[in-house]
């Protein structure tokens, strides 16, 4: 009887599909910080015809297995979870800004929100991950997460609760352009924009309201409408990844 192997995303060494690690999307250290408890996350995707529940779940059991073997998961990924841990906790709490952070310090949430959105693209199943991006960055020492921009949001006016969102730009021929995921954490979002392909065009433009972790460029904000009506959370948390405009050229967003 053959045994089935996969390839770890992190190291790119095959490996027996049970010897793949079960990753917490939202790490146990954060979810106490988050004040969820007993809540359920809902996964819905929106086609055509409106919004579809496609699973839900309590955040604890939020996981995706299938991307890293242990030693990556119990090694880098977890060397990558302590350091971010104590930039990132005042920042869902409240008691930073984003826009107080050092150069060294935006890289390691850069470093760590580039992580977290490949995990939550590798959760559900509308968006296919363009794994090759997250191969690269890891088997080169998961630095500079290139190509991605990754921008942050502090103290966002609903500030409970975790929830996500993933948005998609297609180019006028119908070839996937941009993919962004953006999530929110108490007092932090955090959205994290990359090309679904080799493509050479840039990730776009974003509102003055965000910060610009990476990569350390200047970009030129676009006036957006305000929203003044409330919002439940997942609306809102769409409304701000929305924020983030992709598919433009990088010659046009970049000073």
């Amino acid at each position: 009887m053959s045994v089935r192997t996969k390839h770890c995303r992190g190291c790119g060494k095959s490996t027996k599909i049970v010897g793949l690690s079960s990753e917490d999307i939202v790490p146990k250290w954060l979810q106490p910080h988050l004040h969820i408890d007993n809540i359920q996350l809902k996964q819905t995707v929106v086609t055509e015809s409106g919004p579809r529940l496609l699973r839900q779940l309590p955040l604890e059991r939020f996981r995706y297995k299938g991307a890293v073997c242990e030693t990556c998961n119990n090694g880098w990924m977890s060397d990558l979870e302590k350091e971010a841990k104590p930039i990132l906790l005042p920042l869902v709490e409240g008691s930073r800004h984003v826009s107080s952070l050092g150069e060294a310090e935006r890289l390691s949430i850069a470093r760590w929100a580039f992580k977290t959105a490949f995990m939550i693209l590798g959760a559900q199943s509308s968006y296919p991950p363009p794994w090759a991006f997250f191969e690269q960055w890891a088997l080169t020492g998961a630095k500079g997460p290139n190509p991605a921009f990754i921008l942050g949001l502090s103290n966002p006016s609903l500030t409970s609760g975790f929830g996500f969102s993933i948005r998609e730009d297609v180019w006028e021929d119908g070839d996937r352009a941009t993919i962004r995921v953006g999530f929110g954490m108490r007092s932090l979002f955090l959205v994290v924009a990359l090309p679904a392909t080799g493509s050479q065009h840039g990730i776009g433009v974003a509102s003055d309201c965000f910060h610009l972790l990476f990569p350390r460029a200047k970009l030129r904000p676009r006036p957006v409408p305000p929203h003044a009506a409330r919002m439940d959370y997942q609306s809102y948390i769409d409304h701000l990844t929305n924020l983030v405009i992709c598919g433009l050229k990088t010659e046009d967003t970049v000073l």
